[in-house]
């Protein structure tokens, strides 16, 4: 072998190893974020049921930052064991119930965009816990929506701001007999731990057919039974929820649209995900490395390197 093809060689494996290293680093290393407030002061929701299955979600969020003047993160359900415990960690496998959220936009009352930012997390690990630890974490996610910008420390300051808050949900109907069953936000999550429960004074709920029954359980931040909600009308394809200082759970039951539960197989522990990664990269480079030895091999003699 002339050392030009052995350059080669050596540049394919120097390569792989480079490689293999960013994708080590990218993979299991994820942006600093900086938690804001889920403080919330009161929320009016509108949910609009679609006849695909989805669910348009409008929330008009008064919010305090107070004198820390940090941003608000309005907190939204992606995922949870749905043949365990809520804490299960990823090494359980199982079965999970999980939610699509897509088509986020955020405003002012006027119709001013407002800053941003989202970010998928479990909310047993850093940086919303300290006891957090990579490989243990738990087959729970949330998505993080932050709005708003931080603003300077103000002792004894109180500084209100409304946002509204729009985005779409897939898989947050369940399949009945007769029909489906809106059931917002997840009453198991809304039941077995608080970090969901903002203080909700109405939801509106619109459906493509009548509504044929409803329900509603109200939740205080601590406690960990519900009680019923303070009144529940309905009118034809539409359903108002009202309750006086807690969260809210509304099931609503509809025909006239599609889709149901959504499930999946319950995640890998992040190792396994960098390892994964890391090992079909330099697995890609080996075969590369291969095939062009077998073709310098095949180069006719005293050819050029």
């Amino acid at each position: 072998m002339t050392d030009g093809a052995v350059n080669r060689i050596l540049a394919l494996v120097f390569l792989g190893i480079v490689v293999a290293a960013v994708l080590v680093i990218v993979v299991g290393q994820t942006p600093q974020f900086y938690p804001g407030s889920v403080a919330v002061t009161r929320v009016t929701a509108q949910y609009d049921v679609r006849p695909d299955g989805g669910l348009d979600v409008t929330e008009t969020i008064d919010y305090d930052c107070g004198e820390s003047g940090r941003p608000l993160d309005r907190v939204v359900q992606l995922r949870r064991p749905d043949d365990a415990r809520l804490d299960a960690s990823v090494g359980d496998r199982g079965t999970d119930r999980v939610w699509e959220v897509s088509d986020i936009t955020a405003t002012d009352p006027d119709g001013n965009p407002v800053p941003l930012r989202t970010k998928e997390l479990d909310p047993n690990q850093r940086p919303l816990t300290s006891t957090g630890i990579d490989g243990w974490d738990t087959r729970l996610s949330d998505l993080r929506i932050q709005l708003g910008e931080p603003l300077p420390y103000l002792p004894g300051g109180r500084r209100e701001t409304t946002f509204i808050l729009k985005y779409r949900v897939h898989g947050a109907l369940d399949e009945v007999p007769g029909g489906y069953e809106l059931n917002w936000p997840d009453p198991r999550r809304m039941t077995e731990r608080s970090d969901l429960r903002v203080p909700v004074d109405q939801i509106r709920v619109t459906t493509p057919a009548d509504v044929s029954s409803v329900a509603c359980s109200a939740h205080s931040p601590d406690a960990s039974h519900a009680v019923p909600c303070t009144t529940s009308t309905t009118t034809g394809r539409t359903a108002v929820f009202a309750h006086d200082g807690g969260a809210m759970t509304v099931t609503v039951r509809t025909t006239g649209v599609e889709g149901g539960a959504e499930h999946d197989g319950s995640q890998s522990p992040r190792w396994v995900q960098v390892v994964t990664y890391a090992g079909a990269a330099v697995v890609l480079l080996v075969i590369v490395g291969v095939i062009a030895r077998r073709k310098l091999r095949q180069r006719p003699s005293g050819a050029p390197a």
